[in-house]
């Protein structure tokens, strides 16, 4: 019998389930902090950019958008900032030194897990391996 995946009904039980390791991880007085680097003017990536702003303040993710690729430096540094990520693609002018950009985001705060020796799954795997597990 085949079985019926139903999208949304996912996207709300691990929205929830989110929402209270946040609710935990608060509770320890750990205050989690997202940093979007969005560099140049695609509209598609300042919308998706903008979905990820929604979605992290809904669980109570904290979530700053920034526009310049030099922040990296100084997030890596800041202890308030949990994880960073640089919204994909890049202006031209950025693309060819593209790795050396995603390797210069310390591993621990690559949440999307684009640079190499990263701590975390590419969200795209991390999602396959979880409808799989269902």
């Amino acid at each position: 019998m085949p079985i019926i995946f139903d999208g949304k009904v996912f996207a709300k039980k691990k929205e929830d389930d989110l929402r209270k390791k946040v609710e935990d991880l608060k509770s320890r007085g750990i205050n989690p902090k997202l940093v979007s680097i969005l560099v140049g003017e695609n509209s598609g990536s300042t919308l998706y950019t903008r979905l990820k702003k929604e979605a992290a303040e809904r669980i109570g993710i904290e979530f700053e958008i920034s526009s310049s690729l030099d922040d990296i430096e100084k997030l890596n540094a800041d202890p308030k900032v949990h994880g960073i990520m640089v919204q994909m693609p890049l202006p031209e002018e950025f693309q060819s030194s593209e790795p050396e950009i995603l390797n210069s985001i310390k591993p621990q705060k690559d949440v999307d897990g684009l640079r190499e020796g990263s701590a975390f799954l590419h969200p795209t795997s991390k999602a396959v391996i979880q409808v799989i597990e269902l």
